[in-house]
């Protein structure tokens, strides 16, 4: 993440490349506690993962460039969802559907801000077309919980959602339990400590500024959840 950014920002440079498109990640921002956060929002430098610790230190080298004169704009989606997804949401959406999902880890009740891949891909376009240099910008949208979330899902679907809730003590044992067994494994970890410091945390974000500065606007939550979620039910439900 930072490296990487790095050398592209300053290839970008040498070439004089007259306006860049740098996506963060509201990551860079961190947890928000009770707030709605938006860009300016501090990180409380409590990092949850090594990804959140490396989003947020290109983050802050990218912004000393724009203030430099790198004519660089910040995008900052937050948890992005869609059909074909392979982050962590397109993970969960793919173990939902394949009653995979045994338990909600801690109370389910933390809240997280989702944004559907198309309206990502809108609000860059956006952001290079009407973003000023220098500026950063939020693109969020619904925020739900786990419970909140599967919910939703079991309505959509007929998939029961999960009943059991595992303590995050308990979770988090398990977590780092799991993270040192892959280790010696070199298998995929059914839980990590880093998924159990995600969710025991809020993740709530305003595109506030998108939608004034850039005219951005986002699809129907249910519309985007039911595209999605349709895909994984063909992909990855078992079959009978």
């Amino acid at each position: 993440n930072v490296a990487g950014t790095l050398n592209v920002m300053n290839l970008a440079k040498t070439l004089e490349v007259p306006k860049i498109i740098y996506c963060s990640s509201t990551s860079a921002l961190g947890e928000t506690g009770n707030e709605v956060a938006a860009e300016s929002f501090t990180h409380s430098k409590k990092f949850t993962s090594h990804y959140e610790y490396t989003k947020w230190l290109a983050h802050q080298k990218v912004v000393e460039m724009a203030k430099n004169g790198l004519p660089v704009v910040i995008a900052m989606p937050s948890a992005v969802f869609g059909p074909q997804g392979s982050g962590p949401l397109g993970e969960f959406f793919a173990s939902y559907v394949s009653r995979k999902i045994p338990a909600i880890l801690g109370s389910g009740e933390t809240r997280f801000s989702m944004v559907y891949v198309d309206d990502v891909v809108n609000g860059l376009i956006a952001a290079f077309e009407k973003g000023k240099n220098g500026e950063q910008y939020v693109f969020s949208d619904t925020a739900v919980s786990w419970n909140g979330l599967c919910r939703k899902l079991e309505a959509l679907t007929s998939i029961p959602q999960p009943t059991w809730r595992v303590p995050i003590h308990v979770a988090l044992a398990l977590g780092y339990a799991f993270d040192a067994i892959s280790i010696f494994t070199k298998t995929k970890p059914l839980v990590t400590s880093e998924a159990v410091r995600f969710v025991e945390k809020n993740w709530v974000y305003s595109s506030n500024k998108a939608k004034k500065e850039l005219n951005w606007t986002t699809t129907p939550f249910e519309r985007a959840l039911i595209n999605t979620i349709g895909w994984y039910l063909l992909n990855y439900r078992p079959q009978k």
